[in-house]
C-alpha cells in the first residue's frame, strides 16, 4: 500500500525536526539567548564565528573569565581540538582572570610547541612532494606568536618580576627580526614599542633604544596603511 504524499511529507518533516532537536540536545554549548536580549556587537550575534569562539568571546566581554575557562577544560567537548590553540586561548583567559603565573605556564607550553611546528613546517615545505597535505598541521602566524611574549611581559610585570619581563621583551625583538625581508607592514608595530618601554623601566637603556628603533622601522613600514608612530617614540 502506498503512503499518501501528505502523510509522507509529514513523516519526513517530523523525522527532520527530531533529528535537529537531537543535534541541539547533544550540543555542549548553551542555547544562544534571543538576539534582542544581546547588546549590539555581541559575539553571539555573529554569523561567522564558530560556536566555541562566540561563547569564549562572550564570556570575556561579560567579565566572566571563569566561565570561559570551563569551555577550555582539557577533555571538554567545548575545548579546541588542537592543543596549541587551546593553550593560546587558555593563556589569554588566565591573564584576564588575574592568574598570571598560570597564564605564563600556558604560554610557555604554546611557545615551545609553536616553535616546533614552525621548524617542522619549514622541513616539510622542503620535501613537500613527499608529504601528503593531510599530514600538515596548524602553524600559528606571526601575529599569534607575537601574542606570547606580549602577554608574558604583562604577566611578569603584574607579578613584580621586571627582570623576567625584559627576557620576554628580548624574545619579542628576536621574533620580529625573524620576519621575511620585504613582508611590508605586518601590523606588529606596538610590540617593539612596548618592549622598549619594558627595557626602559628596567633601566636597560641600550636595549630600550634597540627596541624603539625597531618600533620606528615597523611604523615606517606601515606608513602606506595610515599608521603613524606616537610622538613619544621620538
Amino acid at each position: 500500500m502506498r503512503t499518501p504524499l501528505p502523510l509522507l511529507r509529514a513523516a519526513v518533516g517530523a523525522a527532520l525536526a527530531a533529528s535537529l532537536a537531537g543535534c541541539a540536545a547533544r550540543s555542549p554549548f548553551p542555547a544562544r539567548p534571543a538576539p534582542e536580549s544581546l547588546p549590539a556587537g555581541s559575539p553571539l550575534l555573529s554569523a561567522t564565528l564558530a560556536e566555541g569562539d562566540a561563547w569564549l568571546r562572550h564570556y570575556l566581554a561579560a567579565g566572566d573569565p571563569e566561565a570561559a575557562l570551563r569551555l577550555l577544560d582539557a577533555g571538554a567537548r567545548t575545548a579546541p581540538r588542537d592543543e596549541l590553540v587551546r593553550q593560546l586561548q587558555l593563556g589569554l583567559v588566565l591573564h584576564q582572570a588575574g592568574r598570571y603565573a598560570a597564564s605564563n605556564d600556558a604560554f610557555e607550553w604554546a611557545e615551545r610547541e609553536a616553535e616546533d611546528r614552525v621548524t617542522r613546517s619549514v622541513t616539510r615545505a622542503a620535501g613537500s612532494l613527499l608529504v601528503s597535505d593531510g599530514t600538515l598541521e596548524y602553524v600559528p602566524p606571526l601575529a599569534e606568536r607575537a601574542m606570547i611574549p606580549y602577554y608574558r611581559m604583562l604577566n611578569y610585570l603584574a607579578l613584580g618580576e621586571r627582570g623576567e619581563a625584559t627576557v620576554e621583551a628580548r624574545k619579542a625583538g628576536l621574533l620580529l627580526d625573524g620576519r621575511e625581508p620585504g613582508e611590508g607592514c605586518s601590523g606588529e608595530v606596538f610590540l617593539p614599542y612596548f618592549a622598549g618601554m619594558v627595557h626602559q623601566a628596567a633601566g636597560e637603556r641600550n636595549d630600550a633604544l634597540v627596541s624603539l628603533r625597531r618600533a620606528q622601522r615597523a611604523w615606517d613600514g606601515c606608513a602606506d596603511e595610515g599608521l603613524t608612530a606616537p610622538p613619544t617614540l621620538g
